[in-house]
């Protein structure tokens, strides 16, 4: 129940399938503890000063980035689908996906066209 969910629905099904291979909680619980990073979890150097601003704007392009990703998956890579369930425009988005050098997974076509 502590647990954050990052990976939303398809954690918890891979979770449900790692426990019927492993059939064991503990090797489960194990597996989650390892592989949860804390996102927001910033590398404080040894002098202690940490530059907010600097870490603020990187913690935001990075989420900016994965919910940018996450909407174009979501919308079988479909530009133009994706900027609208983002709320932005098509230009704004391929601004965007420019900026993060947001690759298309090998062997997919990019698409705008209204399907």
């Amino acid at each position: 129940m502590k647990y954050s969910w990052p990976g939303n629905i398809r954690e918890l099904e891979n979770l449900i399938k790692s426990y019927v291979v492993f059939e064991s909680e503990e090797d489960v619980r194990s597996a989650m503890r390892n592989v949860h990073v804390d996102f927001f979890d910033p590398q404080i150097p040894s002098n202690g000063v940490i530059a907010l601003k600097k870490v603020v704007r990187a913690a935001t392009k990075q989420l900016e980035q994965t919910i940018i990703r996450k909407a174009l998956e979501t919308h079988h890579w479909n530009r133009r689908k994706a900027a609208r369930a983002l709320c932005i425009s098509y230009a704004g988005l391929l601004c965007k996906m420019r900026e993060a050098a947001c690759p298309r997974p090998a062997g997919r076509k990019l698409t705008s066209r209204l399907q």
